[in-house]
């Protein structure tokens, strides 16, 4: 045997072999083996279909965009640039089928979850990643309880209802001020599920710093019927209407709110799913025109979110919504994480989440960090309105790209 011209004998060779041998099984460089490193496998747990797959699909794509730039610019680089690749299971959003689909997710070997739009389902969801001590990334959902059973491995993104409540508060008084309409009254109809009672809940507490609730109404998931709830909320005159409504029951409480002739100075959603999704101006037209939500929003005066938006555009035929846009923001401080822990075992990982400070996003608010619970301590509320057939941030002021319209114009007086 001859190396660089010179004779090797065979005790030498059989060294310098071993020692190449050891090293690969070592853990030698994986592009020097010429295998491409292990994959990071992301198990994406939504409503893809049932009522909710509105927004259990805008999750889902916008997870897969981030997903797609992450790979395309080298992956996790601390990880030989180990790619990303995300395992979907459809909820259906129903919580006992998403936890069939987590716990299929987990025997099919993924390093973490992520999931699950309602709060209903993601609490159940959690339950099970908690089992099994599976690093769970809650993008959309925002119920307290989920992160207040003393688990230490989810990490939730979206904000409370309490914070919501807060910021409506916050925006509302803001728009008193600046068009000096003060309205003195308002009634809150929210759905009657975990979520949406947790909204309501919160409202009720802080809307009375400025204004008097009158009443606070409850309505079934999936109705097909608001119209004795609304004729109720009518007779009361209310100044402003604070509704909390899935997708399907907000289309169908604007068109019934029309045929009524219901006539307020603003209807203002709270934490509203549907007045934050594309498809309710869609479904609506203008109908849906002027409509207030206090929602958490990306940062629509970012260069980034228009890029990011385009992409998701061709896939989905509209702008970048909401519940996307989370999903977007948790798998990159999904890669920081990968990036700092070096590793995708859970111990390492979970620290390095617990240990997040992440800027690089398209958020309308500060920094991700998670508290001792894995709540994140910033949100990113803001009051948005339907203008010109667009979803528009108004307050604070620093996110605004248009001018507020307050009070709303009767339905007697737009053009339909």
């Amino acid at each position: 045997m001859k190396t660089n011209g010179k004779s090797l004998d065979r005790r030498t060779f059989l060294k310098v072999s071993g020692g190449l041998a050891a090293a690969s099984v070592l853990g030698f460089p994986n592009i020097l083996r010429g295998k491409e490193p292990t994959a990071v496998k992301i198990g994406g747990v939504w409503p893809i279909t049932g009522v909710m797959a509105s927004g259990g699909n805008a999750c889902k794509t916008g997870g897969q965009i981030a997903i797609e730039e992450i790979n395309q610019a080298g992956g996790i680089k601390s990880l030989d640039g180990a790619k990303l690749e995300l395992l979907i299971g459809d909820a259906q959003s129903k919580p006992d089928v998403g936890m069939a689909e987590e716990e299929r997710l987990i025997q099919r070997g993924v390093d973490v979850t992520m999931g699950c739009w309602d709060s209903g389902t993601t609490f159940a969801v959690t339950q099970v990643a908690a089992k099994y001590g599976m690093p769970h990334l809650v993008d959309m959902a925002v119920s307290p309880e989920i992160t207040e059973r003393g688990f230490t491995n989810i990490f939730k993104l979206a904000g409370t209802p309490e914070s919501s409540a807060q910021a409506c508060v916050r925006d509302l008084k803001k728009l008193m001020e600046v068009t000096g309409v003060k309205p003195k009254t308002g009634v809150i109809l929210a759905v009657n599920t975990l979520f949406g009672q947790n909204e309501a809940k919160f409202f009720h507490k802080h809307l009375p710093k400025i204004i008097d609730i009158m009443d606070n109404i409850r309505y079934p998931a999936g109705t097909n019927d608001l119209t004795a709830e609304l004729t109720k909320i009518k007779a009361m005159k209310p100044d402003m209407f604070f509704p909390c409504n899935y997708l399907p029951d907000g289309i169908l409480m604007t068109r019934q709110m029309k045929t009524l002739n219901f006539d307020c100075i603003a209807v203002w959603g709270m934490y509203s799913p549907a007045h934050c999704v594309p498809e309710f101006m869609e479904n609506l037209g203008k109908l849906a025109e002027y409509s207030w939500n206090t929602i958490e929003s990306a940062d629509y005066k970012l260069k980034r979110y228009w890029d990011v938006s385009t992409k998701y555009k061709k896939i989905m035929r509209h702008n970048l919504p909401m519940d996307a846009a989370f999903s977007y923001t948790m798998v990159y401080v999904l890669a920081d994480a990968l990036e700092r822990a070096k590793s995708t075992k859970r111990d390492k990982l979970l620290e390095a989440l617990r240990k997040t400070y992440f800027k690089d996003h398209i958020m309308a608010g500060g920094p991700v960090l998670f508290d001792k619970t894995g709540q994140c301590m910033n949100d990113y509320n803001v009051a948005q309105q339907i203008l010109k057939g667009e979803f528009q941030n108004i307050y604070p002021e620093k996110y605004q790209t248009m001018k507020p319209v307050f009070p709303i114009p009767k339905w007697s007086e737009r053009a339909l």
